[in-house]
């Protein structure tokens, strides 16, 4: 599952242009107007975004800019949310129609997580569960995303491996322990 258009476009309206805020503060790298480039380096952009979820009080700062004075309330909500947003590692155990079930593997919690412009399982082109990714999750408009920029880290689990993972994610299922928005 996964966002809807309108709002992949609100989305990355806003992401960009607090990720252009932060790298015309920091000098973080070379390029400008990420909002309106295409084709960027993903790994270019990881380096604003790793900075700002280091320093997530840049999310004031932009709020309190004179880029963001034309902001709505909506947006200035949405961007507040993120402040509570889920960074690390995560182990992606399972496809489902309501979005993707990702494991904490520092705390063993359990997110459901929806895509942005495509599902989970298009994104990790059908290889086999678990996957390991490194990624940030962050609150919209009521459910869970990744803010687009992910890792994924090459490691083959075992049966047993998948077997505890999935037997955890069951127990936190019929105890109501999905995370589904921060």
């Amino acid at each position: 599952m996964t966002i809807s258009p309108e709002d992949v476009k609100l989305f990355y309206r806003l992401f960009l242009s607090l990720l252009d805020d932060i790298n015309d503060r920091e000098k973080i790298i070379p390029l400008k107007n990420m909002a309106n480039t295409r084709g960027m380096d993903p790994a270019e952009v990881f380096k604003v975004s790793d900075f700002l979820w280091k320093h997530i009080d840049c999310i004031d700062q932009y709020l309190a800019s004179e880029a963001a004075k034309e902001l709505s309330d909506t947006d200035r909500e949405i961007l507040l949310g993120w402040k509570h947003f889920v960074r690390g590692n995560f182990l992606c155990l399972k496809h489902l129609k309501t979005g993707s079930i990702f494991v904490d593997t520092n705390s063993d919690k359990f997110y459901r997580v929806l895509g942005l412009t495509c599902p989970w399982n298009e994104v990790y082109g059908g290889a086999s569960l678990p996957i390991l990714t490194e990624t940030t999750f962050i609150p919209f408009k009521g459910s869970l995303i990744s803010d687009g920029l992910f890792r994924s880290l090459p490691l083959h689990f075992g049966r047993d491996v998948k077997e505890m993972f999935l037997n955890l994610y069951k127990e936190a299922k019929q105890k109501g322990q999905i995370i589904t928005s921060l």
